[in-house]
């Protein structure tokens, strides 16, 4: 059934104009002749800048939909994320971020597949999310819910498991190093360099997630977060050392 205006108006997915909005994630000419360009450019650029490293990117299947699950650091984790994924990601965000007209960076969210959340209610972005992964679209979520204040790994909200398990996909236990450092909420503006490095997990298949309750999941999620970053900090310290 067709909505009313009214009901349009009040989706949080809607824009200003009060058509809805329909994320794309998989292929798309346009974006991607946008995308890969940037991200071969950000490969060269990185290393240089953040002595870039990534780990585990053969844990990444290509055959299947695949939910990553990172913790979050600061608003600069979806491009480094995003340039150490072996495909282009779909991303999971704050439904605010739709609601403040056409300007540049909600084009550019829109542009990159980001879909739509709410605190109350991610029903809409849930169905969406499940559509995306059910098309073999990979998705990285934030199951902190927000960025790190102090830069330590929060407790797992359980949207993950339930996307996750909806889709009958697996997920991906993701950690980010060092941009907590570069750009923490506290400041306005990132500093250029620094090191970053992101590591990630063997896969959680779906079958090991049925086994789990919802908070016993997202604890086990969680300990394998903090187990990826911990290898990452102890790998940085030793090259600091030796530098």
């Amino acid at each position: 059934m067709k909505k009313s205006r009214a009901e349009e108006a009040a989706d949080p997915a809607a824009g200003e104009t009060g058509r809805r909005y329909r994320p794309k994630v998989g292929p798309k000419i346009g974006i991607d002749v946008f995308f890969y360009p940037s991200k071969m450019i950000m490969w060269v650029l990185l290393p240089l800048l953040n002595r870039f490293r990534v780990s585990g990117r053969g844990h990444i299947p290509l055959d299947t939909g695949v939910l990553f699950a990172s913790n979050h650091q600061s608003n600069l984790d979806p491009v480094y994320l995003g340039s150490a994924a072996r495909r282009r990601l779909g991303y999971m965000a704050r439904d605010t971020l739709f609601k403040k007209g056409l300007n540049f960076f909600t084009l550019l969210i829109r542009s990159l597949g980001a879909i739509p959340m709410t605190r109350e209610s991610g029903k809409e972005g849930v169905r969406l999310a499940v559509a995306h992964l059910n098309r073999k679209e990979h998705i990285l979520m934030f199951p902190e819910g927000t960025r790190t204040r102090d830069g330590l790994i929060g407790s797992l909200h359980p949207g993950v498991k339930l996307i996750a398990q909806k889709a009958s996909v697996p997920v991906i236990p993701t950690a980010v190093h060092g941009l907590y450092e570069m750009w923490p909420r506290s400041r306005p503006l990132p500093k250029i360099s620094g090191p970053v490095s992101i590591a990630f997990g063997k896969p959680i298949q779906p079958e090991e997630m049925k086994r789990m309750k919802t908070r016993e999941f997202c604890d086990y999620l969680r300990e394998r977060i903090v187990e990826l970053y911990e290898k990452l900090d102890r790998e940085q310290k030793r090259r600091s050392s030796l530098l």
